[in-house]
C-alpha cells in the first residue's frame, strides 16, 4: 500500500486487487489523484483506465537490475552491485542485507529506497527523464 501523499502523477504502480478493467498485478501510470477522496485514477497500455482505491489496491514495484538494466543502466564494472547511467550521475547500489537500494549522487548517498516511482521521484527532482519501463 502506498499512501496519498507519496504519489506523484505519471507514477507507476502495480494493482494488487483483481477489478473489470485490470488484471491483479497490472502495471499501470498514476493519471489523476483525488485526495479528496483518497483514490486514483490508474492507466495501463495509455488504453485502459480505471479508478482505484490507494490503500486498497496498488502497490510499488519493487526496483530490480532488470528494471534498471531495460532502462538504460549497466552494472559498473568494479561493484555488482552497483548500476550507472550514463545520462546522469546517479548510482543506485542494490543492498545485500535489504530490500532497498541506495541511491548516490556524484558518490554521495542521497536516500535509501525500494519502489520504481520513488526512484522516478529522483529522477524528477533532478531534471532527468523519469519515463521508466517496466
Amino acid at each position: 500500500m502506498i499512501p496519498i501523499k507519496d504519489l506523484r502523477i505519471g507514477d507507476l504502480v502495480k494493482t494488487t486487487t483483481r477489478n473489470p478493467i485490470l488484471e491483479k498485478g497490472s502495471i499501470c501510470k498514476v493519471v489523476l489523484i483525488d485526495a479528496l477522496i483518497n483514490s486514483i485514477i490508474v492507466q495501463k497500455n495509455d488504453v485502459d483506465v480505471c479508478r482505484c482505491l490507494v490503500k486498497e489496491e496498488i502497490e510499488g514495484i519493487r526496483l530490480t537490475p532488470d528494471i534498471l538494466e531495460k532502462n538504460g543502466w549497466e552494472q559498473e564494472y568494479y561493484a555488482p552491485i552497483i548500476y550507472g547511467h550514463i545520462g546522469h550521475d546517479i548510482e543506485i547500489s542494490f543492498l545485500q542485507t535489504s530490500k532497498r537500494c541506495s541511491v548516490l549522487l556524484n558518490d554521495i548517498s542521497l536516500c535509501e529506497i525500494q519502489y520504481v516511482h520513488e526512484l522516478q521521484h529522483i529522477l524528477w527532482a533532478l531534471g532527468e527523464d523519469a519515463n521508466l519501463k517496466i
